[in-house]
């Protein structure tokens, strides 16, 4: 056999069964995705909760998937989250479904204001209606967004210079408290104030506000128990957000990675829950290592004044909210009716640990 033949037959043989490895190794790259987030990182259990899912989905797929994290709005500003998101600067993002009521006009069901104290129920609930209504998938997708995982915030209640006993105690205040949440103050008298969040702080010493609608993690974090000292449990409701991820980013994925995500966004709301509520980190962690030690005065708002609020946001804020959806073709009398269903649903199942 001539040198130029025995030559042609090495490379056909050779280039023949390295063809495959090579196939495999690229099947094997990894897939690098981008989380972006304005919270801070861990510790801060917001995003234990967060980072508990990311480093799932990696462990699951044995690495196929890396998520680089971009913690404190480091890949883009809190505002421009959805945008960032739709347009692919990031492959996955924590959404407050709030701060974009033209564009998430659906979602804004998940903030309407003293449906659910109970932050395991939101969250649930919120899991629930993505899986079930096909309208919120659609306002999803004409955004380049698709639904991943449940999120959200525990119910924010009042840390004020003053001490409130009575709806009656709250009119004339200058509170920052926004959306339809300010809505509902609003009606007893309150003037909703808008502040960043590292500007609250200096607005409450200062008295720009008189009092700041927020969760016991918030509140330690941002050490709003410095300048004031009561807290109210005015229950105003928990609130559902969403962690979305890029449309194409999802197209892109192989099948067994798309179904390793949907599992773990499936088991993120415990996680989550656990974070937040119950963690190191958590709710009452700071209620009884924080707030309490730096004293602070939590205090019961009385049950009846609750349920005016409540009455009064079921009877004017929600159905005027499903209305505003009907008239520009929304279906918003049926995402409502939805999602106080499932509310209900979960009620009374929250976990104890």
């Amino acid at each position: 056999m001539s040198k130029f033949n025995y030559a042609l037959l090495v490379i056909l043989v050779f280039g023949t069964a390295m063809g495959p490895l090579n196939m495999q190794k690229a099947a094997a790259q990894t897939i690098t995705l981008k989380y972006s987030t304005d919270a801070p990182g861990p510790p801060n259990a917001y995003e234990i909760g967060h980072d508990w899912f990311l480093t799932q989905v990696e462990k699951r797929t044995n690495g196929r998937v890396k998520f680089e994290r971009y913690w404190s709005a480091s890949l883009n500003p809190s505002r421009e989250a959805l945008q960032a998101l739709g347009s692919g600067i990031a492959d996955m993002a924590n959404i407050v479904t709030g701060y974009w009521p033209g564009q998430l006009e659906l979602a804004q069901v998940l903030t309407l204001p003293a449906v659910t104290s109970d932050y395991w129920v939101v969250m649930k609930a919120t899991a629930d209606l993505y899986e079930e209504m096909a309208p919120l998938k659609e306002e999803l997708r004409r955004l380049k967004i698709r639904y991943l995982a449940a999120n959200g915030l525990p119910e924010s209640w009042l840390i004020s210079k003053k001490q409130v006993n009575n709806l009656a105690d709250l009119k004339g205040m200058k509170l920052r408290v926004s959306g339809r949440h300010g809505e509902l103050y609003r009606r007893f008298g309150v003037s909703p104030m808008e502040t960043t969040a590292p500007e609250m702080y200096e607005a409450l010493q200062r008295g720009t506000v008189d009092g700041i609608a927020m969760n016991p993690v918030g509140v330690a974090i941002f050490k709003l128990y410095e300048p004031a000292k009561n807290y109210i449990k005015i229950r105003t409701g928990a609130l559902g957000y969403l962690m979305p991820i890029n449309l194409q980013t999802w197209d892109r994925l192989p099948s067994d990675i798309k179904k390793i995500m949907e599992d773990v966004g499936k088991e993120h709301v415990y996680h989550q829950y656990h974070a937040m509520i119950l963690g190191e980190y958590g709710v009452n962690h700071f209620l009884n290592n924080v707030l309490t030690p730096n004293g602070v005065k939590v205090l019961e708002f009385p049950e009846t004044e609750n349920l005016k609020m409540k009455e009064l946001s079921s009877r004017e804020l929600w159905n005027r909210w499903a209305e505003e959806k009907e008239a520009k073709g929304l279906p918003g009398k049926a995402v409502l009716n939805k999602w106080l269903e499932l509310v209900k649903k979960w009620e009374g199942k929250t976990p104890a640990k």
